[in-house]
């Protein structure tokens, strides 16, 4: 609703610049237009409302780039409004508006761009892994083999490319306000990598947009407010070992990860197994949990978080349900996520798995 009124205003402030053209060439003649205007003041005038009707047409089809038109359109406009401005003071509302618009629409764009590039180095460094092999001939915990079964990896190809969206409402602390967030994910199964990107909806017109993302052994973390303040980017040895801690985590979605030869799994008891996952120079180690019929249950491990300012070594807990086959490969589609704190629980994720999409090695 609200990109259809920012085009109504648009196509009105667009026919309004058409008036000082219409007047400079004598087409016309207004009222409201007490100023002369010379016919190489119409020329930029007409220049203007071309401008603007433009990249209204560009909001109207959604394409990311009509701020490019925008901008300049905006600033025209208001050099123009300069001229006559007992007038036409009343256009700089519109020009101040979509400035504004404008602006935020850069920022996201630059940033989804860069995110672009993240996503595109992913795939351009994919290997293939090695073939699929029988649950019976794999050094597997009994449980594990189970849920690879049960999961549909055997006899297929090899996962080495995995797309998938997200959606659901997230906190920043205990007692914080629910905000709804949309994300899309990408993993490589090897090397081991993803980019996660978010979009998290603060309140009406106010939002943050976020990157989490693991490449060659190590993480990053980066979250802009209206994709133009930044907010966090961090990385690190902490940060390395939380986004490879997440890598193994998630390959609750991406079964085949199982065999990687970068995994290394323990038995615990029946339904519990360790999981050890090395890259590089650092280790994340969690306990898989499954239920009788073979399905991920929980994941906990010992993450780095940051709380009241202070990082330190917590509990991370997620809980898995809804499986159901997504691509030709059974996983869990709804996830929650909290911290184990000493003072209680704080659950500050909750996401429903949308779609999946699967690219193997024949």
């Amino acid at each position: 609703m609200m990109r259809w009124i920012f085009v109504g205003v648009m196509f009105l402030h667009g026919l309004i610049h058409l008036m000082g053209f219409s007047k400079a060439f004598g087409f016309a003649s207004f009222e409201q237009l007490t100023k002369p205007i010379s016919r190489g003041a119409g020329v930029a005038w007409l220049a203007a409302a071309l401008l603007l009707l433009v990249a209204m047409v560009l909001v109207a089809t959604a394409r990311s780039f009509w701020w490019m038109v925008a901008l300049p359109a905006a600033i025209l406009s208001q050099i123009l409004i300069f001229t006559v401005w007992h007038d036409a003071r009343w256009g700089t509302l519109a020009n101040v508006a979509l400035l504004i618009a404008g602006v935020i629409a850069a920022g996201t764009w630059f940033f989804h761009r860069q995110a672009a590039q993240h996503r595109l180095e992913l795939q351009q460094n994919i290997q293939p892994l090695e073939a699929a092999r029988d649950s019976s001939q794999t050094p597997l915990p009994t449980i594990v083999q189970t849920w690879l079964i049960r999961s549909g990896v055997f006899y297929r190809p090899h996962d080495r490319h995995v797309t998938l969206t997200q959606r659901g409402k997230m906190r920043t602390k205990p007692d914080g306000r629910w905000m709804a967030f949309s994300a899309s994910q990408e993993f490589s199964i090897d090397p081991p990598a993803f980019v996660w990107q978010t979009k998290v909806n603060m309140m009406p017109g106010i939002f943050m947009l976020g990157e989490d993302r693991y490449h060659h052994g190590h993480g990053e973390m980066r979250i802009t407010l209206l994709g133009l303040v930044p907010v966090v980017h961090s990385s690190g040895a902490e940060i390395d070992q939380g986004t490879l801690l997440r890598y193994l985590g998630e390959s609750c979605w991406l079964p085949s990860a199982a065999l990687s030869p970068y995994m290394e799994w323990k038995p615990i008891d029946d339904r519990r197994a360790s999981a050890t996952f090395t890259y590089g120079d650092v280790s994340a180690t969690g306990t898989f949990t499954f239920n009788e019929q073979g399905d991920i249950t929980d994941f906990e491990a010992l993450r780095y978080g940051e709380f009241d300012g202070v990082k330190r070594l917590e509990r991370w807990h997620i809980s898995c349900a809804d499986h159901k086959p997504m691509d030709g490969v059974r996983v869990p589609t709804s996830c929650v996520v909290s911290w184990k704190l000493p003072e209680g629980d704080f659950r500050w994720l909750e996401l429903t798995l949308e779609t999946v999409t699967r690219k193997g090695w024949e």
